[in-house]
């Protein structure tokens, strides 16, 4: 029994042991699993340009650093790009891509410089190193080769990189995304359309209009008007085909933050609502001092009260008369003296008593018990005999 208990506990134990260990190999959540990033050591950045496996050679790269990194993965805008209204408060691949859209259409406008330019190498690389940790845009002008026109996709990348085993590289590397067509032999036309929206407000706050830019090469060619009247959108025909052709908006709404997402042609100009901040509540005024509270007046002594009147004095009561004297009762009558009972009658045989001796009780009960104890006594003695 003992060791079977033993054995029990000694199970019980392990299992508890197997899930301690379980509790801490088995991660909690991948926002805790990567290390802190060390904002100070240097990283780079190598831009691959291919068509599968074709590539795309002499191709100039340009790099702009738009916003720093904290150790704990958090972007703040750089100088000038906290003034465009892009939001980062992003949670998806397509609102990176919007957002870097957005960026990249006033980088053309404003002429902005790139952190630093390269040209690919024969292997359709461009490498950038002794980067600063940080979020980086990346663009790349449209390019023909070999009869086929590639237009790159602007990319948002960040350097250090996190790998899928929560680890920090800080040589990165990012695949450059891009459309392509293959060069017309006659000029060709195009058109550019775009289109307002509005996310996470309320129509009574939207302004009555926006203003939108249409960049030929990243210059301005043509500005219209957004508003209800012609349906928040526009489209601009007639095109050359040879130019590289973007839309921007041209100063963000207060209150809004603003991104651009392109599909093809068509340009969505979304705006989103700043979340409203709750209004700090107004510290009250110290309360005034009460005034000092008048002094009471001292009231008046109350009169004194008149001596009250003797009462008169009461009559003597008259004396009762006195009661009349009772009569002595009669003398009762002698009683008359009983005649003699006569002698009850004696039966011939005596009651018994109740008081009788049975002495003999006593010797019997005890030659019984005698009895009893010498047939135990030899029951046992046959028994022992029987067993020898």
């Amino acid at each position: 029994m003992s060791n079977r208990r033993t054995s029990i506990i000694a199970r019980c134990l392990s299992l508890v042991m197997a899930l301690i260990v379980a509790m801490g190999i088995v991660p909690v959540g991948r926002a805790f699993a990567y290390s802190l990033i060390d904002t100070e050591d240097d990283g780079s950045l190598t831009v691959v340009y291919r068509d599968g496996s074709i590539p795309v050679t002499g191709a100039q790269v340009d790099l702009y650093r738009v916003a720093d990194v904290s150790d704990t993965v958090r972007f703040s805008w750089v100088d000038p790009y906290d003034g465009y209204g892009v939001s980062l408060d992003i949670e998806d691949t397509a609102g990176w891509r919007a957002a870097a859209q957005a960026l990249a259409g006033y980088v053309e406008r404003d002429q902005l410089a790139p952190t630093a330019s390269q040209e690919t190498d024969t292997s359709g690389e461009a490498r950038f190193d002794a980067l600063k940790p940080g979020l980086f845009l990346v663009l790349s002008d449209t390019y023909e080769q070999n009869g086929v026109r590639y237009t790159p996709e602007p990319a948002l990348v960040m350097v250090p990189q996190l790998l899928a085993d929560d680890s920090w590289v800080y040589d990165a590397t990012a695949n450059l995304k891009f459309e392509k067509e293959d060069i017309p032999t006659q000029p060709t036309t195009t058109q550019v359309e775009v289109i307002k929206m509005w996310l996470d407000d309320e129509p009574e706050t939207r302004p009555a209009s926006v203003t939108v830019q249409l960049l030929r090469d990243g210059v301005v060619f043509d500005t219209q008007v957004l508003s209800d009247a012609n349906g928040w959108s526009y489209v601009w025909t007639g095109l050359d085909a040879s130019y590289t052709w973007t839309v921007v908006e041209a100063e963000v709404p207060e209150g809004y933050s603003g991104s651009v997402r392109r599909e093809g042609d068509l340009f969505i100009v979304e705006n989103h609502a700043d979340p409203t901040e709750p209004e700090i509540p107004v510290t009250p005024d110290d309360p005034d001092t009460p005034d000092t509270p008048d002094t009471p007046d001292t009231p008046d002594t109350p009169d004194t009260p008149d001596t009250p009147d003797t009462p008169d004095t009461s009559d003597t009561p008259d004396t009762p008369d006195t009661s009349d004297t009772p009569e002595t009762p009669d003398t009762p009558d002698t009683p008359t003296t009983p005649d003699t009972p006569d002698k009850p009658w004696t039966p011939d045989e005596q009651i018994p008593q109740t008081g009788l001796s049975h002495w003999y009780i006593l010797p019997i009960a005890l030659v019984g018990i005698a009895l009893v104890v010498a047939g135990w006594y030899l029951a046992g003695r046959a028994s022992g005999d029987d067993r020898s």
